[in-house]
């Protein structure tokens, strides 16, 4: 597939800002006290892999460790194995296509007297009127909470005051209490055409402005990938970073610095891409049929 392997950086002063997304922060590499900061061990190769597509680059991937502080438990680690790659000229349903080639290949590789498996694709809004009744982009606030206290009637949380952290809140927590565990029994299912308020670094859809041009992979209820059609308007970034950063400080979280190498690489003009990211020790664990991360990984967060 004429794909590049390249190397980046896993050590950097800038960081993806995610709301819900925590770096583990390392001392800065500089030995000049006036030079100090914190810097980003990081979540994903993103912010550098996009750099290089900018300078030139066409089709590139990388296989390497990243780092998410706060995640432990039976399919979290805080360093695991990563596979990104980008491709220009790409779209959403090229990369599904693809990921799910990646996937049948490894796992005839695994299993070859296995059959083959049947991916299926379902739009988030299919999702909600399959599992819920209702059309979650289109509900207000009100009427997500109303959905949630009938599908999870057990659950105690305090919802945000503020709108939009409500609706995302309750859209959440609805894809993880009723739609991942039913996607446990769908088989491998691309969900896509996520809301456009969970865009991070994708682009909102040009024909729907309600969703992003998004997908993730989930086999056996586990989320494996994620998948963008990537942004290229460099102030929409910047415009969304200082977003999720309010919406952490409302939280209580610290503010993240913005990644102002990878905009102003983007102002020089990021050319038309999509791109992946897979977890490959997850991936491992649904090929071999095991329950938990630990199954998989030499040394957990538990042993070090």
């Amino acid at each position: 597939h004429a794909y590049w392997e390249v190397e980046t950086p896993q050590l950097c002063s800038e960081s993806v800002v995610d709301a819900h997304l925590d770096p583990i922060l390392a001392q800065s590499p500089h030995r000049h006290a006036a030079e100090q900061s914190s810097w980003y061990l990081q979540t994903s190769p993103e912010l550098c892999m996009k750099r290089l597509l900018a300078e030139g680059a066409d089709r590139i991937y990388q296989i390497g460790h990243v780092f998410r502080a706060d995640e432990v438990g039976r399919i979290h680690n805080p360093e695991f194995t990563m596979l990104e790659w980008y491709a220009n000229g790409t779209s959403l349903s090229d990369q599904m296509d693809f990921v799910e080639q990646l996937c049948i290949h490894l796992q005839a590789f695994y299993n070859e007297n296995s059959p083959s498996t049947e991916f299926q694709r379902l739009t988030f809004e299919e999702a909600g009127q399959l599992v819920l009744g209702v059309s979650l982009l289109d509900c207000n606030p009100a009427q997500l909470e109303a959905v949630l206290k009938k599908f999870v009637p057990d659950l105690v949380i305090n919802l945000p005051s503020e709108e939009q952290d409500r609706t995302e809140l309750i859209c959440q927590l609805l894809l993880t209490e009723c739609i991942e565990p039913w996607l446990n029994s769908q088989g491998p299912t691309f969900l896509y055409n996520y809301p456009a308020w969970q865009a991070a670094l994708a682009r909102v859809h040009p024909k729907d402005p309600r969703v992003a041009e998004r997908f993730e992979l989930y086999w056996n209820g586990i989320e494996l990938c994620n998948g963008y059609r990537e942004l290229l308007d460099a102030n929409v970034l910047q415009n969304r970073s200082r977003i999720q950063n309010q919406i952490r400080c409302r939280h209580g979280l610290p503010p993240l610095r913005e990644p102002q190498r990878l905009i102003d690489a983007m102002q020089k003009g990021l050319p038309d891409c999509s791109g992946v990211a897979l977890g490959v020790d997850r991936l491992v664990m649904v090929l071999l049929g095991l329950n938990e991360i630990r199954e998989v990984i030499a040394f957990t967060a538990e042993d070090v």
